[in-house]
Parts: C-alpha cells; structure tokens; sequence
C-alpha cells in the first residue's frame, strides 16, 4: 500500500492518505503534487511535443492562457529573448552606423562637387574675360 504525507506550506504533515492505485504525479522540482505540464516545445527527436515537465503551482509560470513553462525552459525562454533583443538593438545600431557613413559620404560628395563647379565656373570666367 502507497502512502502519501500531505503537507502544508511550511512543510508540517497535516495528514497522511493511503491508497492503492496510482499515485498522482509530483513535481519535477520539489516533489509537491503536480498541478501542471509544461508546454515549453521541444526540438529533435520530439519535435512536435511539448516538455511535460510536471510541476506545482509555485514552479509553474503562465506565459499565456493555459500555457505553463518549467522554471528550465522559463530561463530557456527569457535567455533567448534576451539574445533576440540584444540582436537587435546591434542591427539598429549597425543601421545608424552605415546611415551615418551614408551622410558623410554624401556630404563628402557634395563638397568635392561644390569644389569642381568652383574650379569649372573659375575657368569659364577666365575663358570668357580673356
């Protein structure tokens, strides 16, 4: 016969239930009856299913309407954001870098084109006053 010790939030037994058939499942992280799944989708040899990590409801976090991560592939989820986001904060910058090379190219072209009308309208004068 299973037995199972119920306890409360601070961990004190407040009762003992004793069965014979299956015993509800426990969460991956401390053990306390699983109320959830994860639904983090995994890749590879099970791409398609989700990670089904049981867990209580103090390790599960709601990522949308009845959507629960584990606390690995929370971590897993919020490292990633982190990279697609510092990515890209680079590819803005990047863009304001080359928009900057842009201006200055084209000013640089500007004044050389200044420059040679200069030198043109100079010789014309000449051309013309001679």
């Amino acid at each position: 016969m299973a037995c199972e010790y119920i306890l409360d939030k601070d961990g004190k037994v407040m009762g003992i239930i004793c069965s014979r058939g299956s015993r509800a499942p426990k969460c991956k992280f401390c053990g306390k009856v699983s109320a959830k799944l994860c639904d983090f989708p995994v890749h590879g040899s099970k791409q398609g299913k989700t990670c089904d990590a049981p867990m209580c409801d103090d390790h599960a976090t709601s990522v949308g309407e009845d959507r629960d991560f584990c606390p690995d592939h929370c971590r897993q989820e919020e490292m990633q954001l982190e990279t697609a986001e510092r990515e890209a904060e680079m590819r803005e910058l990047a863009g304001l870098r080359a928009g900057e090379a842009g201006r200055h190219e084209a000013t640089a072209s500007a004044d050389e084109a200044r420059r040679q009308g200069s030198e043109i309208a100079g010789a014309q004068r000449g051309l013309f006053h001679d």
